[in-house]
């Protein structure tokens, strides 16, 4: 933008010639507001990466414990399948002398009934995985579909506790009879 500069106006200064005041003025003015424009930017691009970092780690914590969520969550299920697809050192299945508990306890591994060897062998189960991987209190129980009771550990959990994850593992015995293994875990 060319303007007209008037003869008399001219200021010089150091044999050159600059521009008048009113001129001076204007480009003094305008380059402050581009400056003001270039720090509101920087400004706005300041909080835009703090609020996003911030909400960014907040995440990362709330996905973290999430995971850990599924994580026991699928450790606890996994466990129930376990415990009921095991064979025991007396070479019967878990779910073998559960049947045989829950009807003619006729097996007997050293010494004693399916009933005492079956809660014997899921202790011994739970003390190997729970128990060694950290600080879980637990209630396991063996019903049938009638509701009978047949296998009842506990470590003084209960469902009142926070963070209580509960698994039940229904499973059919050869004839033909539900059964289910409830675990809940605290910790």
């Amino acid at each position: 933008m060319k303007r007209n500069i008037k003869p008399n106006k001219i200021i010089k200064h150091n044999r050159k010639n600059i521009c008048s005041r009113t001129e001076h003025n204007y480009l003094v003015k305008r380059g402050q507001i581009e400056t003001m424009g270039l720090l509101v930017i920087v400004i706005l691009i300041s909080l835009v990466m703090f609020f996003g970092f911030s909400f960014a780690i907040n995440n990362s914590k709330t996905v973290s414990s999430q995971k850990k969520e599924v994580g026991t969550t699928l450790t606890i299920s996994n466990i129930g399948t376990t415990i009921i697809e095991s064979t025991s050192p007396c070479k019967y299945k878990i779910r073998d002398l559960l049947e045989d508990c829950s009807f003619n306890k006729e097996i007997m591994c050293d010494g004693v009934d399916s009933c005492v060897y079956a809660n014997n062998t899921i202790k011994y189960i739970l003390n190997q995985t729970l128990d060694l991987w950290g600080n879980y209190e637990y209630n396991v129980t063996v019903r049938d579909s009638q509701g009978r009771e047949y296998i009842s550990l506990s470590t003084g959990c209960n469902k009142s506790y926070a963070g209580t994850k509960t698994d039940i593992t229904p499973f059919v015995t050869t004839t033909f009879q539900s059964m289910q293994l409830r675990i809940i875990v605290c910790g």
